[in-house]
């Protein structure tokens, strides 16, 4: 069986979900999640990858606009997708729900109100420069995605009214400078190493400059592992380790306010009774308690 990784987590949205999402767009957004939730259309259907093409006001035969207003002969009203809009290349129609036809009669009365005229080939769903005279596929994700940020966004101020916003920035300042810290430790360890297996640099390091590194013994000390500009990056590096070490401590003194200091336990005193050993012999002249 086809396993796609970049559905493999996917799952539908529950009735509620789907309910914040609508809540929570704009009268474009609504219209664009209605058709495509409630009547299983792809978003090539509302508007093709050219913008050339996608679904017309006569595609809904029951619905009437009349007088800059919209209304429904029959809800839930017809849909009807054309050969040109169908993957599989054939026409087939479905069904718009009630809810979706309120969204879909108030998006076109918007519309109409902002003085654009409605005939019975108008996109349904028009961009937002008229560059094409319908909206395309990849800016339709981008419409939804707009009523999901929204949606997000909300999810997101909800979880932190409940937390504690400096402790959070807190801890995404100590998550930064661990990482620091864990980088110029890297750095260091690199410069250090650098070199301390070239021939030509332990001959520049040794004791003895000059002297055959053939002729080198086991364990003799480099008197120098660093250049002079290498030692003033690992003066800077190790100045930048002390300063984070710094801001770490005060950080984590922050966050661990509430706890109480560790603190070694004291020792009981042992009674006079127990101090000996009763079992190590006496020395002379001493007599057992």
């Amino acid at each position: 069986m086809d396993d796609t990784p970049s559905l493999r987590d996917e799952r539908v949205p529950t009735a509620e979900e789907l309910r914040k999402i609508l809540l929570s767009a704009d009268s474009k957004s609504r219209v664009c999640c209605i058709l495509l939730a409630h009547d299983g259309l792809r978003t090539q259907t509302l508007g093709n990858y050219m913008g050339t093409d996608g679904l017309r006001v006569r595609d809904f035969p029951e619905m009437r606009v009349e007088n800059g207003s919209v209304c429904f002969d029959k809800v839930p009203t017809m849909v009807i997708v054309r050969r040109e809009l169908s993957k599989a290349g054939h026409q087939y129609f479905t069904f718009l729900s009630e809810e979706g036809c309120e969204y879909l009669k108030n998006y076109l009365e918007e519309k109409m109100m902002e003085g654009e005229k409605i005939s019975a080939e108008s996109p349904i769903i028009t961009p937002k420069l008229r560059m094409k005279p319908f909206i395309r596929t990849v800016n339709i994700g981008d419409v939804i995605g707009v009523a999901f940020n929204r949606v997000v966004n909300l999810a997101v101020q909800s979880f932190l009214g409940g937390c504690d916003v400096g402790e959070l920035r807190l801890q995404a300042r100590l998550d930064v400078l661990l990482r620091e810290e864990a980088r110029l430790r890297r750095v260091c360890n690199a410069m250090l190493r650098s070199g301390s297996y070239l021939p030509g640099y332990v001959q520049r390091t040794l004791r003895e400059p000059g002297r055959p590194v053939s002729l080198v013994r086991d364990g003799q000390v480099p008197l120098k592992a660093l250049n002079p500009r290498e030692e003033r990056v690992f003066r800077r590096i190790v100045a930048r380790r002390e300063q984070i070490a710094r801001e770490i401590a005060e950080i984590e003194e922050q966050l661990l306010r509430d706890v109480k200091p560790f603190r070694l336990k004291t020792e009981p005193k042992r009674s006079r009774s127990r101090a000996r050993d009763k079992t190590k012999p006496l020395n002379p002249g001493e007599e057992r308690e």
